[in-house]
């Protein structure tokens, strides 16, 4: 035996076996590592290492009180657990959560090993009451180490592993226990590394999967795009083929109308022929006589030579008496004689036309309001149920739309003179302009309800870019179906107003037109003077006279014709339209053309009703824009003669030799009739008159410039007119004294 080392902080003699307590990273079992060490450590039990056992116990000891912070060897292994899952041999999982094994112990104390523990082969015997007392003490807690081991899970039970087999000193027991719940750990850490591999797969296929999904959903939405685009591309390409096919259609139909129409006209022709009561017969003269033969007859060389030339010869008889011996010689002579042919004749090849189609305002126009009932994108559930009306407004009778072809026969057969049923024609192309205007006046009712401010700037924007020219309209172009500028609105009406202005030229129409529709008014429907007044109020109140300008030109010959050829009743009626067209601000031409029908008007009733003798300037032109401001109660005539004014500026630019003197004649006349009611009254009168001969003087020397070609001395001439008109001088005489010289 060797020496025994005694120490006062031991109760008595014991020795401690040396283990190793240090933790181990490998996960193989026990057993295993026991075999791979068992030739290294053959007896490491003996009675000869029993003195450095007891060292090694009694330095750990020592440092244990001595270092308050070392760490201790974990003894709670070794105390009473509670109750696992291995009590009873029972293979099922463990609930410990130390995973540590014991470590064997080595002949090097200061080397700590991460081997597990190893079972020695010479079991020594514990039933030794020195080996108890050493095992107890070696066993016995330190001071920092608690007896009790604190129960992480509620339902272990304490007497599981640690029985009374273990204070009865069975090794075997711990020893087996403690494989088992290793061999345990291994297998759930095993199973858990399994699970984790399964989960990650399974996320790696979740990803993949939701990837896939959201590429096959991307790219369905994006065959369903193309096929939306393709559809709607297919649909356009039909709907453009279609209305190709509809515009040629419509055109084999207008020229076969117009053949069927030349075709009656031909036969009519030949039944005039055949059944004509006038015949051509030879002269009957003496047998010496040959003045008058057929030969040397001027009529008969007359009619040689313009054969070609006349489109229709009629024959008139004179039967002339002679006192020649006895018996009576009737002299017959043929004498051929042109008809006047019509303006209207001249015209009717241009109703033919299609009128071109423009862009409504109401359709195209981006500044108005849009409908509320009129939504294009709107959800498909909500369409089946029945929505509550919007604010009721009167809605247009469902009408048929009608174009010039539908009354091209009723103007034929009225351009030559086809007498049979004219009345009922001329009613007929009536009843289709009331039609057409109409439909205009609807359009203007609700482009009235959906104005802005953004749209009334951009008409008066369109309204200063018309007022930089002067548009020359002939009435070829009012009666013609293309456009006269651009965004021209209402060219059908146009047209047909037109049409009515060259029927009205005959007699017979002018006086059923004035006996059916305006004195009686017994057609149906309201008077057609009353429907345009409508429209030009609406026009005012639209401020989108500049773009329904073409109808207005219309209008204006429209009243012009009928002014002429009824009574003086109607002057009223006629004088308030064209208050409302000045006060709408049209293109230029348009104001021109109002002068010439205030001059069939102007009497004392007019004058009153345009100036109301009002000396208050409340007329003001904007300069940097080139806009006219006066209020309501303006002096109409004064702004007539602005426009008029601002017309001969854009014709001097423009050099419009006969447009010049064409409105400077209208001027001249103007202001001799109203000189004349002026000097009648005894009024006080505003300053209509002195801007009259500003305007007069402004087209005169426009004239003389253009007449002469000479534009010396243009400055000092204007200058010296203007100071004479500014003089309160009224005597014109002078100014055109002025302008005869230059």
């Amino acid at each position: 035996m060797s020496k025994r080392v005694y120490y006062p902080q031991q109760q008595g003699e014991r020795k401690r076996a040396k283990l190793d307590v240090s933790r181990t990273d490998n996960h193989l079992a026990l057993s295993q590592n026991n075999d791979r060490n068992k030739d290294q450590n053959e007896d490491n039990w003996g009675d000869e290492v029993d003195d450095e056992i007891l060292l090694l116990a009694s330095q750990a000891c020592e440092q244990a009180y001595t270092d308050v912070d070392s760490s201790l060897p974990d003894y709670s292994i070794c105390m009473k657990p509670s109750s696992t899952s291995t009590q009873n041999f029972d293979p099922g999982p463990s609930t410990s959560t130390n995973s540590d094994p014991f470590k064997k112990p080595i002949n090097n104390p200061l080397n700590f090993t991460s081997e597990p523990f190893k079972k020695p082969h010479n079991t020594p015997n514990f039933n030794s009451p020195s080996i108890k007392n050493k095992c107890n003490l070696i066993s016995s807690p330190l001071p920092n180490i608690s007896r009790s081991v604190q129960n992480t899970n509620s339902n272990v039970i304490e007497d599981m592993i640690f029985n009374d087999k273990v204070h009865k000193g069975d090794t075997d027991y711990v020893y087996r226990q403690l494989l088992q719940l290793q061999e345990e750990n291994s297998k759930l850490k095993s199973e858990n590394g399994k699970l984790l591999e399964k989960c990650m797969t399974k996320e790696g296929e979740v990803s993949i999967l939701r990837t896939h999904l959201k590429t096959s959903q991307a790219a369905a939405d994006n065959a369903r795009l193309e096929k939306i685009k393709v559809q709607e591309r297919v649909q356009m390409e039909w709907t453009d083929k279609l209305a190709v096919a509809n515009n040629q259609l419509q055109d084999l139909k207008t020229q076969l109308d117009f053949k069927n129409l030349e075709i009656t006209s031909i036969k009519e022709k030949c039944k005039m022929l055949e059944s004509s009561k006038v015949r051509l017969t030879q002269v009957n003269i003496p047998k010496h006589d040959i003045s008058l033969s057929h030969r040397n007859s001027m009529y008969g060389m007359r009619d040689s030579l313009s054969s070609t030339q006349m489109a229709r010869v009629k024959t008139s008889c004179k039967n002339v008496q002679t006192e020649c011996g006895t018996l009576p010689n009737i002299i017959q002579l043929n004498i051929a004689y042109r008809q006047d042919q019509k303006k209207l004749t001249q015209l009717l090849p241009l109703t033919v036309e299609s009128s071109t189609e423009q862009y409504s305002l109401l359709e195209f126009n981006e500044k108005l309001q849009k409908p509320s009932d009129n939504l294009n994108n709107r959800c498909k559930v909500f369409s089946s149920f029945h929505r509550i009306p919007n604010t009721p407004c009167p809605r247009a009778d469902v009408r048929c739309k009608v174009t010039l072809n539908d009354v091209y026969k009723d103007l034929a057969s009225i351009a030559a003179d086809g007498s049979d049923d004219v009345e009922q024609k001329i009613l007929n192309i009536i009843k289709a302009a009331k039609i057409i205007l109409q439909d205009v006046e609807h359009t203007l009712n609700t482009l009235e309800l959906r104005m802005t401010t953004a749209f009334q700037k951009e008409i008066d924007e369109k309204y200063i870019d018309a007022s930089a020219n002067y548009l020359v309209v002939s009435e070829e172009d009012l009666i013609s179906g293309k456009s006269l500028y651009k965004e021209e609105q209402a060219v059908t009406a146009r047209r047909i107003t037109s049409v009515l202005y060259h029927v009205l030229e005959d007699s017979r129409a002018a006086g059923l037109f004035i006996r059916e529709d305006i004195d009686v008014s017994i057609h149906e429907g309201t008077p057609l003077l009353e429907m345009i007044q409508r429209i030009c109020i609406l026009l005012d109140k639209t401020s989108c006279a500049v773009l329904f300008s073409g109808f207005l030109q219309a209008v204006i010959q429209f009243l012009y014709r009928i002014l002429i050829q009824s009574n003086k009743n109607i002057t009223n009626k006629i004088l308030k339209v064209i208050k409302t067209i000045i006060e709408s601000r049209p293109m230029l031409f348009v104001s021109c053309a109002s002068l010439r029908v205030l001059r069939e008007v102007w009497s004392t009733d007019t004058t009153d009703l345009l100036c109301r003798g009002s000396t208050a300037g409340n007329l003001k032109l904007d300069y940097d824009q080139g806009v006219l401001l006066y209020k309501k109660d303006s002096c109409f005539l004064q702004v007539l003669l602005k426009q008029i004014e601002a017309a001969l500026k854009c014709i001097e630019r423009q050099k419009l030799k006969e447009q010049a003197a064409s409105l400077c004649t209208d001027l001249l006349l103007f202001y001799t009739d109203l000189n004349m009611l002026q000097d009648s009254q005894h009024k006080p009168s505003c300053e209509c008159r002195q801007t009259l001969l500003q305007v007069i003087v402004f087209a005169l020397k426009i004239c003389a410039v253009m007449l002469s070609g000479d534009m010396a001395g243009e400055s000092y001439c204007l200058h010296n007119c203007y100071d004479f008109c500014l003089s309160d001088s009224k005597d014109l005489i002078v100014t055109l004294i002025i302008y005869i010289y230059i």
